[in-house]
């Protein structure tokens, strides 16, 4: 049972060391579109840009794109000798990924973006899928929402009182859509005056109270000399159904891991902390709605229950154990990353759960532990001293991301089926919606011959 306790004081079970956060990673559909919004508006610096060329590969068709954003001012605190060596990479980073060799299913990426899209338009609503972001603190939030408002772009402001021991008063969250993408991510601080935002409740409901914008506090920070803007990340927060089991998996990883619960009217939520040499503390936070007081017209229009997303997520990973670097489907590219200095313990927890994993290599000396949690939502670890003892074990091939993906059983139907039925009931789940636009012209042949087949299958049927 999880409570809130310091895991580490009352079990002899050897647990790894948490050393800091490396990443987290999403599937997109438009990766350059991502990586700039966090170079102009959240202070990050670009660290990779890779695009296929057609001319340079053994199959033209094959085309991907990857950015890599870091954040300079965050990286890990006092780091073992083979993480120096690693110069760059310790410094916390964004990864957006589009590789259209990856399956995804019957929900692409696209038509998955789509539906946030859709239901995010006027972005004045927290809906429960926003509880799955990377949380940044700063103290230097007014620069950053004066930022966002001379450039237009819309976001999420509310107040919490504090009350547990802080010294500021309050807390100001700023939530934001990263274009491109279907992430969003928070930017709070204890100090915020360019705009007047308001206390939200949400079990209240999801509408999020409007602010009030303080033009001349806005013209006041704009007048200082430019900045970039230096974000600590101090969360990974997740939706889940599965909230409190996958919250205990993660505590028995690290040794020092602190717990915490709260639990209101509408939500449950587990929380994970660890810190690290410098005593920064990180937290992981599983979020489960009990109940979900939003307008339950327009979210059933456009968007689609969690648990039909975390089934179909399962679904399609299927037993991770059989993926590698150049075997995963798109989906498995939404993953966090953390070093730690030994997997060795995590993997006796990983069996003692019966979680299956799989191994990839980074660099020369590191592999990571790449699992899938209780919802569906894949992990990564990446080991120090764990390396020199798989290694002798097998051979972790070097990423090739147009190596076609094996076949396999995937899910049949996407979570968007249930959506498209529309609010008057009416069957709309075999009609493409007129937007929808795939990677390449593989993918849209592709999924021709699957209607193909399902009619053929269903004549077949009837006869």
């Amino acid at each position: 049972m999880i409570s809130d306790s310091d895991t580490n004081s009352n079990t002899k079970q050897h647990r790894a060391r948490f050393l800091g956060v490396r990443k987290m990673t999403y599937a997109v559909s438009r990766p350059p579109l991502a990586n700039a919004f966090c170079l102009n508006h959240l202070g990050g610096e670009s660290m990779l840009s890779k695009k296929s060329n057609p001319k340079m590969l053994p199959d033209p068709k094959c085309k991907y794109s990857i950015e890599w954003t870091s954040f300079p001012h965050y990286k890990v605190a006092d780091p073992p000798e083979a993480l120096r060596n690693l110069n760059r990479h310790i410094e916390f980073q964004l990864h957006f990924t589009r590789l259209n060799r990856r399956e995804t299913g019957p929900m692409s990426i696209v038509s998955m973006e789509r539906a946030f899209s859709e239901y995010r338009k006027e972005f004045n609503k927290f809906d429960p899928f926003m509880d799955t972001r990377v949380i940044f603190e700063t103290k230097e939030l007014d620069y950053f929402v004066a930022n966002l408002i001379e450039n237009g772009v819309p976001f999420l402001a509310w107040m919490k009182e504090n009350t547990d021991g802080l010294d500021a008063q309050h807390t100001y969250s700023i939530v934001v859509a990263l274009p491109g993408s279907s992430a969003v991510v928070e930017v709070a601080g204890y100090s915020l005056s360019v705009i007047h935002a308001k206390v939200w409740d949400r079990c209240v409901g999801h509408n999020v109270p409007k602010y009030d914008i303080d033009w001349k506090e806005v013209k006041r920070v704009k007048s200082k000399k430019a900045k970039a803007v230096k974000l600590d990340v101090v969360k990974f927060s997740f939706a889940s159904s599965q909230a409190k089991s996958t919250a205990e998996l993660y505590s028995q990883f690290f040794v020092g891991a602190k717990t915490h619960q709260v639990h209101n009217s509408c939500t449950s939520k587990y929380t994970v902390t660890w810190q690290d040499a410098s005593h920064r503390q990180f937290s992981f936070e599983w979020v489960k709605w009990r109940s979900n007081p939003t307008d339950r017209k327009s979210y059933d229009k456009h968007l689609f229950q969690l648990e039909d997303y975390e089934q179909y997520l399962r679904d399609l990973h299927g037993d991770v154990s059989w993926a590698t670097a150049n075997f995963w489907d798109h989906y498995m590219d939404f993953h966090s990353g953390l070093f730690i200095d030994d997997c060795e313990p995590v993997l006796e927890t990983l069996r003692a759960y019966n979680v299956s994993y799989f191994f990839t290599k980074h660099w020369r000396d590191i592999i990571a532990v790449v699992f899938m949690d209780f919802s569906g939502n894949m992990h990564e670890l990446d080991c120090l001293s764990f390396a020199y003892r798989v290694e002798r074990q097998g051979f972790y091939p070097n990423w090739d991301f147009c190596t076609k993906t094996l076949d396999r059983s995937l899910p049949r139907f996407s979570p968007l089926d249930r959506t498209q039925r529309g609010v008057n009931g009416k069957d709309e789940s075999q009609k493409l919606p007129k937007a929808e636009k795939f990677y390449d012209l593989e993918e849209g042949i592709k999924h021709i011959k699957g209607i193909v087949q399902d009619v053929s299958q269903h004549v077949l049927q009837s006869r």
